[in-house]
């Protein structure tokens, strides 16, 4: 098993489950490169996400490899009622265990996001909120969404449903500029490496698809059934990182901080970050 690498820049996102809930597959995962562990609960008991993430922790600190926590929250795809009814209950929890990040279902408007955010700010928790754009009026609103929370999730599964299979590539492309030109998070997901659930290794195509996710300019990368349910989930995880580091060579960091000075206004501040740029 490869070393994962300290420098590389794109994170992995691995989703837990079945496949990867033992000590053992976690262990190796972690020493595969994964960065961030993504719990979906729509599926299991919160009792059971909460002894993994403690479980995740405690490998964590064993490895002294830092690990992301990441609660993917299920929205209102599985109820009906204002923001409180259908996330509530989850927040909590995910204000119980201290997590890294929650991620928003099926969300609609900015408004839903701006009422969360709300909801975190009344227990005066700082949890950064990623919302998972899988429908055509999020992908209307994405501007002002992306400016209301922290982050994106591009989830193309579902947002493929929505607007048709192939306007998901320019819409991806889209989505993935936005956020990079606010400097807000993106993550890029959905059958990433969806041939790894059955095989050893992914499909050219599959790599090529990682690959270009990663010249977009996503800040992190998701597994989702290849290593909550497939067969190979330590090998999903490692071929992740190699195909993001071998794509890291060819981006162009430098080329894109310089252009970007461009926008920047002549303030105090900004004058600053420049100069600590240079």
């Amino acid at each position: 098993m490869a070393k994962a690498a300290t420098k590389r820049q794109v994170k992995v996102v691995c989703t837990l489950g079945p496949a990867s809930s033992s000590p053992e597959v976690i262990e190796y995962m972690l020493k595969a490169g994964m960065d961030v562990a993504r719990f979906n609960l729509a599926h299991g008991t919160l009792q059971e996400h909460s002894q993994l993430i403690s479980e995740i922790r405690s490998l964590s600190q064993k490895l002294k490899r830092p690990v992301g926590i990441l609660l993917d929250l299920p929205g209102l795809k599985l109820g009906r009622g204002d923001v409180q009814a259908v996330f509530g209950q989850h927040l909590d929890f995910a204000l119980a265990e201290n997590v890294d990040f929650v991620a928003l279902s099926f969300i609609s408007s900015v408004r839903q996001v701006r009422e969360v955010k709300q909801l975190l700010r009344n227990t005066k928790a700082d949890i950064p909120v990623i919302v998972k754009i899988e429908q055509a009026r999020a992908l209307e609103e994405s501007e002002a969404i992306l400016e209301a929370g922290e982050g994106i999730m591009v989830a193309r599964g579902d947002l493929a449903l929505d607007i048709s299979i192939e306007k998901v590539p320019m819409a991806q492309k889209r989505l993935i500029k936005e956020a990079n030109r606010q400097g807000k998070l993106v993550i890029t997901a959905t059958q990433m490496l969806e041939s790894m659930v059955r095989s050893a290794a992914p499909t050219r195509a599959e790599a090529t698809d990682v690959a270009n996710a990663v010249l977009d300019g996503s800040d992190a990368l998701m597994l989702s059934e290849e290593t909550a349910i497939g067969s190979y989930p330590i090998e999903a995880t490692e071929t992740m990182v190699k195909i993001a580091l071998e794509a890291e060579i060819m981006f162009p960091y430098e080329e894109i901080l310089r252009s970007r000075w461009q926008d920047v206004l002549p303030e105090v501040n900004d004058a600053a970050a420049r100069a600590v740029f240079r």
